[in-house]
C-alpha cells in the first residue's frame, strides 16, 4: 500500500505543534537568562541553562526542516547559544570550585598553624606554672627547716631555763632504762632529743622498743626478720606520719553484696557487717606469728611458719551468717599478747535488736600457714591448714555461740534501732 498523502489539515497541525514545543523551550529558556529574570521577578534565575535543553532546541530544528527551512534556522542557532552559554557555566562552576577547594586548604593550613602556636604557648605556660610550684616548694621546704630549726633552739632553750629538781645525769644506766620504760613513746623520743647519754642508752637497749611498741600497742605489733626493735618503731612513725600527711596507700575488700554498715578493728584483723545480713572477718598485712620451729614426724625438724605467698592475709578469712536483718553494729574482743594477738570472740547486733556471739578461736581461722622443710635441695612447701579450717579457696563459715533478741521491757517487742556492745 502506499502512505496517504499529507493533507493541508496535517501541516497545519503539525506546524502548530512544532510551534508549541518552541515557545516551550523558549520559556524554559527565559529562567536561564538573568537579564530576563531581573526585568521579570516571576521568573526566577536558575543559573546557566543546562545541555539538554540544547539537545531539545537541535531535536525541535531538525523536525521543523521539511516545514520551514527559516524556522530550523532560528532554532539550530539558538541551539549553538544555549549549548555555548552551557559549557561556558559548566567551566565557572569548575573554576569556582577549584577555587573554594584552594581556600579551604589555605584556611586547613592557616587553622593548623594557629593550633600549633597555641599548644606551644600552653606548653610554654603548663612549663612556667611547673618552675613556679617547684620554686615555691622548695621555698616552703627551706622555710618550713628554719622555722623547725628555730622551734627546736627555743624549746632546748626553754628547757635548760626550767629549775633542775634532781640530777638526772646522776642516775645510773640501769635505773635509766627502767625511767625510759615507763615513758610514752613520744616522751621517749622528746627524751633523746634532749639527752645525748638518754640517747645512747635508748639506742643501745634494743628490747626498750619492743617494750614501748607492745605497750602502747603501736604498729607493727612485731619487728620483721632480721628486723630491730628500734627500726621497727621507727617505721611505725613513718607509718603515723604519713596518716597523719594523708600519705597512704587505699585498698578496697569487696566483701559483701550489699553497704557496710559498720567496721571494727583490732591488731591486725577488722570485721565488717553489711545490710545483707553477714559479717566478713578480713586479715591485714601482715599477719603472721613469731618465728618458731618444731619438729614434724614426716619431715624431721622444719623451719618457721610462712604465710602463703598467693593468698596472704590482705582477704576474708571467714564469714558469720545467722542474722535476719542488716547488721548495725560488731566488735572484736581479745586478742593479748598471751595468744599471739589474734581476736577471739566476735560481738554483733542487727537491725532486729538480735545479739549475737560469734567464737573465732575454732577451726584454723588464723592458721592459713605452710611450713618450710630445711636441709633440702629445694624448699618444700607443705599445707598445714587442717580440713575443718579455711582453704585457699574458700573461707572459714564462723560459729555462733550465743544470740539474745533484746526487747522493750515495756512493750515486749524487739528494739529496731541502732546499738552498740
Amino acid at each position: 500500500s502506499t502512505p496517504r498523502a499529507m493533507t493541508s489539515d496535517d501541516e497545519d497541525e503539525r506546524m502548530q505543534a512544532l510551534c508549541d514545543d518552541f515557545e516551550e523551550l523558549c520559556r524554559q529558556l527565559r529562567y536561564h537568562q538573568k537579564d530576563w529574570c531581573v526585568r521579570n521577578p516571576a521568573y526566577a534565575y536558575q543559573g546557566p541553562p543546562p545541555v539538554s535543553l540544547a539537545e531539545r532546541l537541535e531535536a525541535l530544528a531538525r523536525d521543523a526542516r521539511d516545514v520551514s527551512e527559516e524556522d530550523a534556522e532560528i532554532a539550530e542557532e539558538l541551539a549553538r547559544q544555549v549549548r555555548d552559554e552551557a559549557e561556558a557555566g559548566a567551566a565557572e562552576a569548575a573554576r569556582k570550585a577549584a577555587l573554594e577547594a584552594r581556600i579551604e586548604a589555605r584556611e586547613a593550613e592557616a587553622e593548623k598553624a594557629r593550633a600549633a602556636v597555641r599548644e606551644a604557648a600552653r606548653d610554654a605556660e603548663r612549663r612556667a606554672a611547673a618552675s613556679a610550684a617547684a620554686a615555691r616548694m622548695k621555698s616552703d621546704s627551706s622555710a618550713l627547716s628554719a622555722a623547725t630549726t628555730r622551734r627546736r633552739r627555743a624549746a632546748t632553750d626553754a628547757a635548760a631555763r626550767l629549775p633542775t629538781l634532781f640530777d638526772l645525769e646522776a642516775l645510773p644506766d640501769s635505773v635509766v632504762s627502767l625511767v625510759l620504760r615507763e615513758m610514752g613513746d613520744y616522751e621517749l623520743a622528746a627524751t633523746m632529743c634532749a639527752s645525748r647519754r638518754f640517747q645512747r642508752i635508748a639506742t643501745l637497749d634494743d628490747e626498750l622498743w619492743g617494750f614501748v611498741q607492745r605497750k602502747h600497742r603501736r604498729w607493727p605489733r612485731r619487728p620483721r626478720r632480721g628486723e630491730t626493735c628500734r627500726a621497727a618503731f621507727q617505721r611505725g612513725i613513718l607509718v603515723d606520719a604519713g596518716w597523719r600527711r594523708a600519705r597512704f596507700d587505699k585498698k578496697e575488700h569487696r566483701a559483701h553484696s550489699e553497704y557496710a554498715q559498720c567496721v571494727a578493728l583490732r591488731g591486725d584483723v577488722f570485721v565488717s557487717g553489711s545490710a545483707d545480713k553477714t559479717l566478713a572477718v578480713v586479715g591485714l598485712p601482715p599477719r603472721a606469728p613469731e618465728p618458731q620451729t618444731e619438729t614434724s614426724a614426716a619431715f624431721g625438724p622444719v623451719g618457721p611458719f610462712r604465710a602463703f605467698a598467693s593468698t596472704g592475709w590482705e582477704r576474708v578469712l571467714g564469714r558469720a551468717v545467722g542474722h535476719v536483718d542488716a547488721v548495725t553494729c560488731c566488735r572484736l574482743t581479745g586478742g593479748d599478747a598471751a595468744d599471739g594477738g589474734a581476736p577471739t570472740t566476735l560481738f554483733s547486733g542487727d537491725a532486729r535488736g538480735e545479739m549475737r556471739v560469734w567464737d573465732l578461736t575454732r577451726g584454723n581461722l588464723f592458721d592459713p600457714y605452710e611450713r618450710v622443710v630445711e636441709g633440702t635441695a629445694d624448699e618444700t612447701y607443705v599445707d598445714e591448714t587442717s580440713s575443718d579450717g579455711p582453704t585457699t579457696s574458700e573461707c572459714y563459715s564462723i560459729p555462733c555461740v550465743s544470740s539474745h533478741l533484746l526487747s522493750s521491757p515495756a512493750t515486749g517487742l524487739p528494739h529496731a534501732q541502732f546499738f552498740d556492745v
